[in-house]
């Protein structure tokens, strides 16, 4: 959380590093920056007021409202063994809130800044990471944590080079929305049992549920929220309850047999339990959070069935690996392995980096000619009976299968497409020229022998966006095309002459 692991360098719009200490990791967000940066600390007199936490000043945050908060961290101390110096601004809310810290208005420029929120003082109890990140008009940086809990939340600020000065800090309440409908178990969301988890889960958010009773595990009596879910153990004689969480701290499971049934299950800590279930019995799950440790917050939750004769197993790349770059215009088909003691029906899905599916394929074969550039994941099934929702478009997550079972692999073989026509086989050369990206779009620059050249700029997919001609001496500058007409992304700077063959090199735009 607290100590750097090595210097950070600035080199495009935002970074963002993880430092470690007493509560965990603690994040670094990057400002806009202009040009490249490596932090170190400048010197400094003595250490302002609030350098203690204990010694800031808790602003009132009104609901729906606002506070202005301004600063100077000049001479802050690492009195908390951050490893970092910091000094401190403090607020509190009495209802939960969505709640952002924005740093616009600072000047000059904070280029680094802790983006998260520490509970306790001085006896840190937790940290409270961010639910994202966004810039300002000025470059500076704005934090968002979606429905804090009332309570009081410390703000470190950081001192670093290129973040030491006055400070202008405005902190903005948005209340939370009323509690979810699951939060009283009369209402629990339904829940399917499946195969893998990628085939059923449900997103969940306790952060703003009612403070309810303690369930029977936990180690304190007060401050938990709870939601409920419900589904039905038809043949099943044991479950695998998971939970995938986001920005929850401290979770919980309780099962039940009913609303006001016993308690068949309860853990606390882990993220994955099996539970021994009645057939044909309807249970109700609590998740939960202790917020005498942690808070309520985003999760996703899946019941699924212990693995065993339904196991999609392990895709890898015939030879090993699971990740392979492959040429649309040349390369050799790319051939998949899917190893598993499953006995039901195997086959080999494509999808697209967001796992919409391309095509089931058609053995365990891909030719990248038949595939346009970009990112593609290679999964493997295993199914009962007739595999329903595997049409191009729609979502790994809506397949089914008539038969008891249907699996996907854990992990994918993720396959990355690129155009590779016209690119030299030895980089040398392409030495002739050099292609810089920067703020106003990518320049090209001349160091071989004067001649005449075809200068293009192909898009990801290979479509040609500009083409100029002209005579190019050795030291030339050439602005490609504005960057303000360039949405990000990877380039492709393509240089013809007559007689010689292409010379292409690749830009980023950012």
């Amino acid at each position: 959380m607290f100590r750097t692991a090595a210097p950070l360098v600035l080199l495009f719009s935002s970074l963002t590093a993880i430092a470690q200490g007493p509560l965990g990791p603690l994040t670094i967000t990057a400002a806009r920056s202009r040009g490249a940066h490596a932090p170190t600390l400048a010197a400094r007199g003595g250490a302002p007021y609030n350098d203690l936490c204990q010694n800031a000043v808790v602003q009132t945050l009104p609901p729906d409202g606002s506070i202005i908060l301004t600063g100077d961290n000049t001479g802050a101390t690492d009195t908390e063994d951050f490893g970092n110096p910091v000094s401190w601004e403090a607020f509190s809310t009495d209802t939960c809130a969505t709640v952002t810290v924005s740093y616009c208005g600072t000047d000059p420029l904070f280029e680094l800044v802790y983006s998260i929120l520490i509970v306790g003082c001085p006896d840190f109890i937790a940290n409270v990471q961010n639910n994202g990140t966004a810039y300002c008009d000025d470059g500076n940086v704005l934090i968002t944590y979606e429905n804090l809990p009332a309570g009081t939340y410390y703000v470190p600020v950081l001192l670093i080079a290129g973040a030491q000065g006055p400070y202008t800090m405005t902190i903005t309440s948005d209340v939370c929305d009323t509690p979810p409908l699951n939060d009283a178990c009369s209402n629990a969301s339904p829940l399917q049992v499946v195969q893998d988890c990628a085939l059923g889960t449900v997103m969940g958010n306790n952060a703003n549920a009612v403070i309810n009773s303690a369930p029977p595990c936990a180690v304190t009596t007060s401050q938990f929220q709870d939601v409920w879910y419900q589904f039905d153990s038809g043949t099943d004689t044991s479950v695998v309850i998971t939970l995938d969480p986001g920005t929850i701290g401290d979770i919980g499971v309780e099962v039940r047999d009913a609303c006001a049934g016993s308690s068949v299950f309860c853990t606390v800590g882990d993220t994955s339990w099996t539970v021994e279930v009645q057939p044909g019995t309807n249970y109700r799950v609590r998740v939960f959070s202790n917020n005498d440790f942690g808070f309520g917050g985003t999760f996703g939750i899946c019941v699924t069935r212990p693995t065993g004769v339904c196991d999609a197993g392990t895709v890898t790349l015939v030879g090993g690996g699971g990740a392979i770059t492959a040429c649309m215009n040349g390369d050799a088909p790319i051939t998949f392995l899917q190893e598993t003691a499953g006995g039901a029906t195997l086959a080999l899905v494509l999808t697209d980096v967001e796992d919409t599916i391309v095509s089931l394929m058609a053995g365990n074969v891909v030719d990248p000619s038949t595939l346009l550039p970009g990112e593609y994941h290679v999964w493997g099934l295993s199914y009962d009976g007739d595999l329903m929702g595997v049409n191009a478009g729609l979502p790994l997550s809506g397949l089914s299968a008539t038969g008891n079972c249907l699996d996907v692999s854990a992990a994918p073989v993720t396959v990355t497409i690129e155009i590779c026509e016209g690119l030299p086989a030895n980089a040398a050369q392409s030495e002739d020229f050099v292609v810089s990206s920067t703020q106003d779009g990518p320049y090209f620059r001349w160091n071989g022998s004067a001649r005449q050249v075809a200068l293009e700029l192909l898009d990801g997919r290979g479509a040609l966006l500009i083409r100029k001609t002209f005579t190019a001496h050795p030291g030339l500058n050439v602005p490609i095309m504005s960057g303000a007409e360039l949405p990000v992304g990877l380039y492709l700077v393509r240089v013809t002459s007559d007689g010689d063959p292409h010379l292409v090199k690749r830009v980023f735009v950012h």
